[in-house]
């Protein structure tokens, strides 16, 4: 019974802790793209952090349920660090010159809860406007390698099993031989 608890646990942590890893990318444009999207085990973001306004991703399940939603903010703006600037003068002229830049090129990684009935994560811009709509009913999480062949640890727990009822019979149920 000790072995089914402790295995019951294992195929249980198995499911738990899984997310998706979205990278979208923007450019001057505003126009969305994915980058990638794949799963892998994680925590998603509390849904008490999110922003009031901006961006909105929805998973959307295979029946059209939304399982999950969350808003974010996409970055917009440059941030300029300039160490090698002596004076205020020196980082304005290169605040300028930042200014200049076209297409500049931004991304943000969203981490979403992972749901296996997930077909879509759509993504909404602040008016509700549908921005890109990203199919993930193929994504799967990928399977985690063991080190050890699953032949050995069948032996391993026969062994342990064979040891375990040998000791309880040996301890309890052999009477000693009256002298």
């Amino acid at each position: 019974m000790l072995i089914f608890l402790s295995f019951s646990g294992i195929s249980h942590a198995k499911n738990e802790g899984k997310v998706f890893v979205i990278t979208l990318g923007t450019c001057n444009t505003g126009q969305l793209s994915l980058v990638n999207v794949f799963v892998k085990k994680g925590f998603a973001p509390d849904k008490r952090t999110q922003p009031s306004d901006g961006y909105e991703y929805k998973i959307v399940s295979q029946k059209g349920k939304v399982l999950y939603s969350y808003k974010f903010i996409m970055p917009s703006e440059l941030t300029l660090y300039c160490s090698t600037c002596g004076s205020a003068t020196q980082l304005e002229t290169k605040a300028s010159e930042a200014a200049s830049l076209e297409n500049i090129d931004t991304s943000v990684t969203l981490i979403a809860p992972y749901f296996e009935d997930a077909k879509a994560i759509n993504i909404y811009d602040n008016a509700g406007k549908l921005q890109l709509e990203i199919d993930v009913s193929n994504t799967v999480p990928k399977p985690i390698k063991s080190n050890i062949p699953i032949y050995v640890l069948s032996i391993f727990l026969i062994a342990v099993a064979i040891a375990g009822g040998l000791f309880i019979y040996l301890k309890f149920y052999k009477k000693p031989k009256a002298a």
